[in-house]
């Protein structure tokens, strides 16, 4: 009797240790899904371009006040001489 007793929290115990396996590496993947998005926004942000508002009108003609701009770094980036 004490053997199936003890069979029986080895497994209830075991349960327990899966679901806290699967809960932890749950919370890893989002970690790391997080984490993998962050770096790219900065690499994208520091490397290919960044969108920006025009906060004065001295480019009125072409640039209008609170107009919206994409700022391309490729150029920058890539075309510099080593």
């Amino acid at each position: 009797m004490e053997d199936k007793e003890e069979i029986r929290e080895n497994i209830i115990e075991n349960e327990k240790r899966i679901k806290k396996d699967k809960i932890t590496n749950e919370i890893l993947e989002w970690v790391f899904c997080i984490v993998i998005a962050v770096v790219l926004a900065f690499l994208i942000k520091g490397f290919i371009g960044t969108f920006t508002t025009v906060k004065q009108e001295s480019m009125y003609p072409t640039l209008k006040n609170d107009q919206r701009l994409w700022l391309d770094r490729t150029i920058r980036t890539f075309n510099r001489k080593l």
